[in-house]
């Protein structure tokens, strides 16, 4: 299973950032994250570990720009990712050092494979 290192800038009001690692546990997306204050770093929280299903996540995609890597996680509902800092009306947008892009291409194709099986076995556990 892939993993991706990543981090979250900006968290409250621009006065803590998390740092953090993504990977596929399962039929889940697990998260484990560290926010800090922005200006030093000093004052760190302990590590939390979010566990979202699969099957809340409505799409995940990898965007590169000249200047910027970030991997868009989508959830089906507001709530489904409410649980991770930085996350904004079910939307999450995680950002992706240069040398970690290759590992976060693999990853957002990793998680979308397993989004759409997911979805595939929802169809068709409604028409049984």
């Amino acid at each position: 299973m892939h993993s991706v290192p990543f981090r979250i800038p900006s968290l409250y009001s621009d006065l803590a950032e998390a740092d953090g690692i993504a990977s596929l546990e399962g039929k889940s997306l697990s998260l484990e994250i560290q926010t800090k204050d922005a200006f030093i770093g000093v004052l760190k929280s302990d590590v939390k570990e979010i566990n979202v299903p699969v099957s809340e996540l409505r799409e995940v995609k990898f965007e590169s720009k000249w200047f910027s890597n970030k991997l868009i996680i989508r959830g089906r509902k507001m709530n489904s990712l409410a649980a991770i800092p930085g996350c904004d009306k079910g939307e999450l947008i995680l950002n992706i050092a240069r040398a970690d892009k290759d590992s976060a291409k693999a990853f957002a194709t990793e998680l979308d494979l397993m989004i759409q099986e997911a979805k595939l076995h929802k169809m068709n556990s409604e028409d049984s």
